[in-house]
């Protein structure tokens, strides 16, 4: 047996005593396992060619993170995991997590049957909003709404055609094809329509400065929060209007948007571990590897820690940029399986210890320069992960786990050992990786700056209660909506 195995399956009869019981845990759903990568995640973007082919994606993608994100700024933790010597801090990943790294050792993981996890809740699909439809003032449910083409057309369509002459021609029955925001605005009870008009004038700002509204701009950081502490809403409900005057309905979609609505524009607490990438053309070195420091991503170790002890050991999505390009971003975390291989002769195997190698032995590594001096072995890692990804609204009256939206990448990188068996490093093998990861923080919830004090009220009546209805119509011109009544909906439509 060559010397780097007999060595570590030396520590391996050394192995940790402090292993957890095995409790009942998910399992991934075989149909995952056996499908693999269904659905490459190549295959979802947002942006033109125009903006791929000159890598403009990147500045415009540091635009919407920080759009996305600019609310909760000022609660969150950001870190950048660098690789890391032994005895150093883990105090960033647990922060994320807000609990104890149970174990670090690979074996551990082994053991305890962690190479494949599950959440407990999956995540839902939802509409990510475009600005370019009017975010939720989007008429999703009009046939003539959805003819037409940029955000210029449809603001002029709703502009002719307020929700207040559809009620005087149609009565009751218009209300259906009315947008969420203009629902909204008839449960609250606004002058003017005003939340809706909020809607458009969000758009109406970014066109008249630069007259087009992107189709990749939406609430996307908004639903994939929503997606994983909120529950799914299972059926349509009708809720009476401030003025008891129409019966409003509401189907899973319209609600979803409502609620994700939300969580993208009210400040909550999150964590975050990563860096953005700004950069058009990172600068690369011989082997292909990202030298600047924010392009390289999260660390390897900190990824495999965070999604083994989350979604394996805790069974809790969180939110990645699945991809440091232009694909996709804000996805929530479903499942992972993974496999190893030899770093150095590239075999694959199941087992830890065919695959690991020490640091003499690893003679072909091409990232010897970057590696930890704490550093004693390497194993090569091959991870599928599943998450959810965005779905366009729908009049389906009730929604369930089947009509979600799931997508498999593949990642492929090493981990850096040190003489415990501890993941303290590694190195990216594809360009395809996460680029950051966020989660809110445990228990939070969005609050709107009048909603203060108003979130322990019982909605019990026909109509909202009268502290909602006030709050609401004064915060509706400034694009703020309640979370007590998304809350309110949402617990209609799961009851």
């Amino acid at each position: 047996m060559p010397r780097s195995k007999c060595f570590f399956a030396l520590l391996l009869s050394l192995s940790l005593t402090s292993a957890l019981s095995q409790a009942a845990r998910p399992s991934v759903p075989q149909k995952f396992l056996d499908q693999q990568l269904l659905i490459p995640a190549t295959g979802e973007h947002r942006f033109s060619n125009r903006l791929i082919e000159t890598r403009e994606f990147v500045g415009v993608k540091k635009k919407e993170w920080k759009a996305c994100h600019q609310n909760q700024a000022a609660d969150s933790l950001v870190s950048q995991f660098r690789p890391f010597a032994a005895g150093e801090s883990f105090e960033p990943i647990e922060q994320f997590m807000e609990s104890r790294l149970p174990s670090r050792d690979l074996r551990d993981f082994e053991r305890q049957g962690l190479t494949e996890g599950l959440v407990a809740t999956r995540p839902w699909s939802g509409d990510y909003w475009p600005y370019s439809n009017g975010i939720l003032g989007a008429r999703f449910l009009s046939g003539e709404f959805s003819m037409f083409e940029t955000w210029l057309e449809r603001f002029q369509f709703v502009q002719s055609h307020p929700a207040k002459e559809i009620l005087s021609l149609q009565g009751q029955e218009g209300i259906r094809n009315l947008s969420p925001a203009e629902k909204y605005d008839l449960i609250i009870g606004s002058k003017g329509n005003s939340f809706t008009q909020s809607m458009w004038q969000q758009g109406k700002i970014i066109y008249d400065k630069v007259g087009k509204v992107e189709e990749w701009m939406g609430i996307c950081h908004g639903w994939a929060a929503a997606a994983i502490v909120e529950p799914r809403p299972a059926k349509s409900i009708e809720v009476l209007s401030w003025d008891q005057k129409w019966v409003v309905p509401l189907n899973p979609s319209e609600i979803k948007g409502l609620v994700s609505y939300s969580w993208a524009m009210n400040p909550f607490p999150s964590a975050f571990l990563g860096e953005r990438c700004d950069e058009k053309q990172p600068r690369q070195g011989p082997n292909g590897r990202i030298l600047n420091p924010d392009c390289f991503d999260l660390n390897p170790a900190t990824w495999h820690l965070v999604i083994v002890n989350m979604v394996g050991r805790q069974h809790r999505s969180f939110i990645m940029d699945a991809t440091f390009d232009y694909e996709v971003w804000n996805q929530p975390v479903v499942a992972y399986t993974y496999k190893y291989f030899n770093p150095q002769t590239g075999a694959k195997s199941k087992s830890l210890e065919k695959s690991v190698v020490s640091r003499e032995d690893f003679t072909q590594d091409p990232y010897a320069a970057f590696r930890s001096n704490e550093a004693r072995f390497f194993v090569g890692v091959a991870m599928k992960v599943a998450y959810v990804i965005e779905n366009t609204a729908t009049s389906d009256p009730v929604d369930s786990p089947q009509a979600d939206s799931i997508r498999w990448v593949e990642y492929r990188y090493d981990l850096e050992l040190n003489s415990y068996g501890e993941a303290i490093g590694g190195e990216w093998y594809l360009e395809s990786h996460p680029d950051f990861i966020w989660v809110p923080k445990n228990g939070v919830r969005p609050r709107a700056p009048l909603e203060e004090g108003l979130y322990n009220i019982e909605w019990t009546g026909p109509t909202i209660p009268d502290a909602w209805a006030d709050a609401a119509q004064r915060s509706a011109p400034t694009g703020k909506i309640l979370n007590s009544i998304t809350e309110g909906l949402l617990k209609k439509s799961t009851e």
